[in-house]
């Protein structure tokens, strides 16, 4: 079920685009490189690069990733993506 957005700006366009993506990409959440930074480099959670996206009304592109939560009890190198990996 998809609220209506009251407001604006920046962040509302991106939080839109975001959420357009994650059908692209096959998974539940993305997010953008400035929440990566504020989450920084916590052991239960990394992120994988999707690339850089181009968001209406900004003229550069933003740097997009999928949270990936790596498995402490698995092979090394699995990874969980998404909302589901949690």
């Amino acid at each position: 079920m998809r609220l209506p957005v009251r407001g604006g700006g920046e962040t509302v366009n991106v939080g839109s685009r975001l959420q357009e993506l994650t059908r692209n990409h096959e998974t539940d959440i993305l997010v953008s490189e400035p929440v990566v930074r504020q989450v920084g480099d916590d052991a239960a959670i990394g992120f994988e690069r999707v690339g850089g996206v181009a968001v209406r009304a900004r003229k550069q592109e933003i740097e997009v990733f999928v949270p990936v939560r790596v498995e402490t009890n698995a092979d090394p190198g699995e990874k969980k993506r998404g909302l589901n990996g949690f």
